[in-house]
């Protein structure tokens, strides 16, 4: 992941690994968190893919076109990535709570400002 930061297939493959791992049957209260991850690192992947695809800025909020196939994908992906680090980003980032901003790249944190 880190020798190749544009590639999404170590990530993709980690995903794989958090599923496989994942608690969900314990009965803890954070059981599923890999299974979430994962599907952020999914979630996210899928959104950089469906934004080159689009190849509209306006795409995102569902302007560019009544006859785009896009735009219904990519408002849904980006609702739920919301959905996630709201929920959940505090328990694998507790220092993100904090920040004035954020940037992840394909389910990691990539930049944090602490201003």
């Amino acid at each position: 992941i880190c020798s190749n930061r544009s590639d999404p297939t170590p990530r993709l493959v980690y995903a794989d690994w958090l599923e496989d791992h994942d608690r969900r049957d314990s009965g803890e209260a954070c059981a599923n968190l890999y299974a979430i991850r994962a599907e952020l690192i999914r979630l996210q992947i899928s959104i950089a893919e469906l934004r080159v695809a689009s190849d509209n800025e306006w795409c995102a909020y569902g302007l560019c076109s009544p006859y785009c196939s896009v735009c219904p994908q990519l408002s849904r992906a980006v609702d739920r990535e919301k959905q996630i680090l709201d929920e959940h980003e505090h328990m694998w980032y507790p220092i993100s709570a904090r920040a004035s901003a954020k940037v992840y790249n394909m389910g990691f944190l990539e930049q944090i400002d602490m201003t």
